[in-house]
């Protein structure tokens, strides 16, 4: 029969050398190389996100700029509207023109003082005219239909005491106008 060697005891030593230098190669280069890598993998996760998040945002920043130029369209074609200082007399021209289109009379068209504001003046001005309640009406609708930029603050309407009479109007129009006669 035969009998088994015994082990070296030179092979135990090359065994536990070779476990210990596993060990320190785990410990020591293994799973800090690992870590890094896990650390560059959520680095680079993180980056992913922001650039799907950009490419959001490039969207919504197209969008804004758009609705910006549509603004300044709006904005520019508003102010080419407003009424200045030398055109005025002319706008209450008009006005008092829509009173006789609609069949009124204008008794008072009177300007008050202006409101200075950053780029706009607010000029009130009383306006009253005499008609039948369809003459008055027309004159309310003609002059909405003005170009120019009119707010009807006040309207009060009276009613005649005879009923072949006439109904009287009183206005408050508030007219925006351009603050300088360079209207840029």
């Amino acid at each position: 029969m035969k009998t088994h060697p015994q082990p070296h005891y030179g092979s135990w030593l090359e065994t536990i050398s070779l476990a210990a230098a596993g060990i320190l190669y785990l410990v020591f280069s293994f799973l800090p190389t690992s870590r890094a890598i896990g650390a560059l993998r959520e680095e680079i996760h993180g980056a992913e996100n922001y650039i799907d998040q950009t490419s959001s945002l490039t969207l919504s920043l197209s969008q804004t700029q758009a609705a910006l130029e549509r603004t300044k369209e709006y904005a520019f074609g508003y102010r080419q509207r407003l009424p200045v200082r030398s055109s005025f007399s002319a706008l209450l021209g008009r006005v008092t023109k829509q009173a006789d289109m609609a069949g009124a009379s204008t008794t008072r068209i009177e300007p008050q003082p202006a409101t200075e504001l950053e780029t706009l003046r607010v000029i009130p001005v009383v306006f009253s005219a005499k008609g039948s309640f369809v003459e008055l009406s027309r004159l309310l609708a003609g002059l909405e239909s003005l170009p120019e930029r009119i707010w009807l603050e006040d309207v009060r309407l009276t009613a005649a005491r005879e009923a072949e009479q006439n109904m009287e109007c009183e206005l408050k129009l508030v007219v925006f106008a351009a603050s300088s006669d360079d209207s840029d």
